[in-house]
């Protein structure tokens, strides 16, 4: 529950450092909250051509923010009425998508991209399915709502007229899943806090 607020601010606090340029227009100054992507800021080099003071903060924020949604996969399936297997598919998947998204500014970012997206949806998937399991139905819809925006990001990705408002539904995308997480670990939490 910490890690997420904690990712936010020091990612915002980096988008002051981003020297400037966008798909929308390369010799813009500054970081774009409607033009540039996220992952702008974990580039070496900005899209103007010179070096990303950006970076730096970003990647330790990446980082924060791999740990914790890691651990979040790891912890929550625990106490979840579901098959082993499912909680294993969550875990599995859900590492090896922030193992991935971790490296997202050290190798290809496409590949990278790729491959974290396919370990997610398994451990989103999984995620959604124990959601409904414990009768949260809020955020199993939040889930699946999740399910709708990533499609989604892949027609506006892969239509070409569409592609200019991308960077604005990826960041509303991703505010969306993080809250998602979230609220999920704050309910995880009450839970067990009854319980106990």
């Amino acid at each position: 529950m910490l890690g997420i607020p904690l990712y936010l601010v020091l990612y915002g606090i980096s988008t002051r450092f981003y020297p400037g340029g966008s798909e929308a227009d390369p010799h813009a100054k500054g970081f774009s909250w409607i033009h540039n992507y996220w992952c702008n800021l974990l580039d070496r080099f900005a899209i103007n051509g010179e070096a990303n003071e950006a970076r730096p903060l970003a990647m330790v924020a990446m980082g924060l923010l791999c740990i914790a949604l890691s651990l979040f996969f790891v912890c929550f399936p625990q106490g979840t009425a579901v098959n082993p297997w499912v909680k294993g598919t969550v875990r599995f998947g859900g590492v090896a998508a922030m193992a991935c998204g971790a490296l997202m500014g050290v190798f290809d970012h496409d590949l990278m991209t790729n491959i974290a997206s396919l370990f997610g949806v398994l451990a989103v998937g999984g995620t959604i399915f124990m959601l409904k399991r414990r009768n949260w139905n809020l955020l199993f819809r939040m889930g699946i709502a999740i399910i709708v925006l990533v499609g989604l990001n892949n027609l506006f990705y892969y239509t070409d007229n569409l592609r200019l408002y991308l960077p604005v539904v990826q960041k509303l995308t991703f505010l969306w899943v993080l809250t998602w997480v979230w609220l999920v670990c704050r309910n995880a939490w009450l839970n067990e806090k009854e319980q106990g």
